[in-house]
């Protein structure tokens, strides 16, 4: 996969992310309608059904995976629980906290999912790529203004939502790039949907009850409302689609690495767009979070636990080689 492939993706990416949640609030405020469990899970009926049409009636998925019944009671829906607690505890964390220091929060995803990818899969990075973590994460803190305020629970609440996400992405890459034969994503996002939309529509009725059913229902009158939420699900479901192929391609710590320079990303676009005011700390953050991404990319892999302990200081090629040549190289420090 070629350099220009893997930039086009992610800002194709980080698009389609700023699109959903510019749409998702165009719906909110334009039209009041203020039920965000539902709109959420409409875009699970429209992802299942967009994945549908690529694998059984346009075939454009040629590698369709049938996945068993154990496969869905121990990967599948533990995924769609995981994603959808997630969520959850996001939305939590900012009934107490502000977004900025939410935000700062939030930064903190590559680390916590090194972590998750430590406990639950034998892949381990090489010094240059968890070395290049670092200045990703806090170059982002830097980049956001705002208030600071402590709260426990809300930090609580905020940390939850990083690990779970990380859990999240270190599943779907294992489904999307380790298991055999891998899962393509649009069946993974076949399979995950349906559960998905079980869990949203449940909540919503619990929390929203039936008024945002009865407002679609009154079409006649909400047409323009109803053309706005399908522009949102279908939307959602680009990003859905996008998003696990950034996980196929750049496994679950690279796409949260990428995940997190929209932080900068969206600050300079409004500067070279709108003129926003830039204060040097924001510049700052921004060479250095752009520095760390450079640096994982260029230098960062990740390999198995046997051979990272020949391998832990050596740069990307060099592992690249080792792995072609199976030249025997001297064990690291503390290994030997």
């Amino acid at each position: 996969m070629t350099l220009l492939f893997k930039v086009c993706l992610v800002i194709a990416n980080l698009s389609m992310n700023v699109l959903l949640i510019n749409s998702m609030k165009y719906v909110f405020v334009h039209f009041h309608y203020e039920y965000p469990l539902f709109v959420t899970s409409t875009h699970m009926i429209f992802s299942y059904i967009v994945a549908a049409m690529f694998i059984h009636v346009l075939k454009i998925e040629k590698n369709h995976v049938v996945l068993s019944w154990w496969d869905h009671l121990t990967k599948i829906i533990p995924l769609s629980c995981v994603a959808a607690t997630s969520i959850a505890c996001g939305n939590m964390a900012l009934k107490y906290l502000y977004p900025s220091f939410n935000e700062m929060i939030q930064t903190t995803s590559p680390l916590a999912t090194v972590v998750v990818a430590y406990i639950m899969t034998s892949n381990r990075y090489n010094y240059w790529g968890l070395m290049s973590l670092f200045p990703v994460c806090f170059g982002c803190i830097f980049c956001i203004e705002g208030e600071i305020n402590f709260s426990l629970l809300g930090t609580f609440f905020g940390f939850a939502a990083v690990f779970l996400r990380g859990i999240k992405n270190v599943v779907q890459a294992s489904l999307l790039r380790d298991q055999q034969p891998p899962v393509p994503a649009s069946s993974l996002l076949y399979y995950q949907a349906p559960y998905a939309f079980c869990i949203y529509i449940g909540a919503s009725l619990a929390v929203e009850g039936l008024t945002p059913i009865k407002i679609l229902a009154n079409y006649q009158e909400n047409w323009k409302l109803i053309l706005g939420v399908s522009a949102t699900g279908l939307i959602a479901c680009t990003f859905n689609l996008m998003t696990f192929t950034v996980i196929k391609y750049l496994d679950a710590v690279g796409a949260v690495v990428v995940g997190n320079v929209k932080v900068p990303v969206i600050f300079l676009i409004s500067y070279l767009l709108f003129g926003s005011s830039v204060t040097l700390p924001q510049l700052f953050g921004s060479v250095i979070a752009m520095s760390g991404v450079y640096i994982f990319n260029k230098y960062g892999t990740t390999c198995d636990s046997e051979t990272i302990k020949r391998c832990f200081w050596l740069t990307k090629e060099q592992i690249a080689e080792f792995k072609a040549n199976k030249e025997t190289l001297p064990l690291v420090k503390g290994k030997e």
